[in-house]
């Protein structure tokens, strides 16, 4: 079944409503929904809306589709705070070739929103909804604050999964790009497109969030799992590319191409959500991060979850941060810019090289966490870090005044450039099972005040003097 907006009522290009005439080309699909070979063609041209474009609740199998995401464009003219399309409970729906054009005196909420309202879970809950090739866009002050969201009410907790995006553009939402806003908005796959956003590319914590509650199923907080392959994405300053809710998800990005403003970051969890684990896998791409007074990369997940970057090229000087226990950041090969890394939890980083080292690498430990170093080399600042702040490198044992055992894995030659006064304790113990290690003479009291070179296999015992005998400074007790 083919039908043509022009057959009722639609005139392109004639800058005149033509909200009336496609609203009733879709009411057709009452009749229709469910034969899978229904299609609501748009021709090319320019068409206004006055109010949110929206088939009947529960319409399924059918395609609404343009001539092009340039050569067929809906513009808003609507009110305030609205969709400019909206499908309701909808399964196997597609959406193609066609662009949306927002209003700068009236900003709609979504340019597409998928919304469910259905209570119980499966049952033709709305799932398997396609794009390809739309644009949605803020030109010359049209504006959106989202462009696809997935959406229900705080007390539904129904399946809304399946979306596919196909060379989708999402360009300079005023919030977000895309939007999972609810815990089953699940299985979701974005290949190729652009995606420019203010305050995330891609969210999926609920603006309107409410406590979980496993009695009758209410999660607010969190959005849904999806995969990213090869997406050009950018935010503004204050803003993250992922926003994202840490509860019970499986995230994974391939090969992104993102560029940030100053001011603006990778990842941030706002929320926490520590009843479930999340996994969220980076896996190559470039990302040029903006940095400044915001994390580039802020992780605070429940127990059992799992950050994880897989070569990946990762530029822009910035902070990480992993405030709490129970998780784990792998690191493993890329090229890095940490400056300062905040953790309580594991971090294990592998055949790595961290390029921030005109400000060295300073890591800070928050309580009870681990960093373990491996076959990884670069801008660490050598051992530098150790009397900055307090922190551990590798398996550590606590003591009354602090950790007091510390062990580092290295295979490239390392060098131990300053020691401040700032650790806690008065004495530790460094072992250094391979590679070689140099200690500057500038850095601590060594023999002949000369540069000491400690083969792989030593342990090396430190020991703070006290003021009575000029100190505090550190010096080296003995190698064995």
């Amino acid at each position: 079944i083919y039908v043509n907006i022009l057959d009722y009522g639609a005139v392109p290009n004639d800058n005149k409503d033509d909200w009336a005439a496609i609203q009733k080309a879709l009411d057709e699909l009452k009749q229709n929904t469910g034969s899978g070979n229904y299609v609501i063609f748009m021709p090319a041209g320019t068409y206004q809306i006055s109010d949110t474009l929206q088939p009947p609740n529960s319409a399924s199998y059918y395609t609404l589709m343009g001539e092009g995401k340039m050569a067929t464009q809906i513009r808003w003219f609507g009110s305030k705070g609205k969709p400019m399309i909206k499908l309701l409970n909808a399964r196997g729906t597609v959406l193609r070739d066609f662009g949306l054009f927002g209003n700068g005196g009236a900003i709609p909420s979504y340019g597409i929103e998928v919304h469910i309202d259905k209570t119980k879970i499966g049952g033709g809950a709305p799932t398997g909804t396609f794009f390809e090739n739309l644009l949605i866009a803020n030109y010359y002050g049209e504006v959106f604050d989202v462009g696809i969201g997935f959406t229900s009410g705080p007390e539904y907790d129904a399946n809304n999964e399946g979306g596919t995006f196909i060379n989708v553009d999402i360009l300079n939402a005023n919030k977000y790009g895309y939007s999972f806003e609810h815990s089953n908005s699940l299985n979701h796959n974005i290949y190729s497109g652009v995606v420019t956003a203010k305050e995330a590319a891609i969210n999926n914590i609920n603006p309107n969030p409410v406590p979980w509650n496993p009695e009758n199923l209410q999660f607010g907080t969190m959005g849904g799992s999806f995969a990213v392959f090869g997406t050009l994405m950018n935010v503004k300053s204050g803003g993250h590319i992922f926003r994202l809710g840490a509860a019970h998800h499986s995230i994974m990005i391939f090969g992104a191409s993102v560029e940030t403003e100053n001011g603006s970051g990778l990842l941030t969890t706002p929320i926490p959500i520590t009843e479930m684990p999340t996994t969220i896998q980076f896996i190559g791409g470039t990302y040029k991060l903006g940095g400044g007074n915001i994390p580039n990369v802020y992780f605070d997940a429940g127990v059992g979850s799992i950050l994880s970057f897989t070569d990946v090229t990762l530029a822009g000087e910035g902070n990480w941060e992993f405030p709490s226990s129970g998780s784990k950041v792998i690191i493993n090969g890329g090229v890095y810019s940490i400056v300062d890394l905040k953790y309580n939890n594991e971090v294990l980083i592998d055949g790595s090289y961290n390029s921030a080292g005109a400000l060295g690498f300073n890591p800070l430990n928050l309580g009870g966490g681990k960093l373990k170093i491996t076959d990884s080399s670069g801008g660490f600042d050598g051992l530098g870090w150790f009397g900055r702040q307090r922190f551990d490198v590798g398996d550590q044992t606590p003591s009354v005044q602090g950790w007091d055992y510390f062990e580092a894995y290295y295979t490239t030659l390392t060098t131990i450039t300053d020691f401040k006064d700032g650790y806690p304790g008065k004495e530790f113990t460094l072992f250094v099972p391979n590679g070689n290690l140099i200690i500057k003479s500038g850095a601590i009291r060594t023999k002949d005040l000369k540069d000491l070179s400690v083969p792989a296999g030593s342990f090396i015992h430190f020991r703070k003097a006290s003021p009575s005998v000029g100190g505090p400074f550190w010096w080296i007790e003995n190698i064995e």
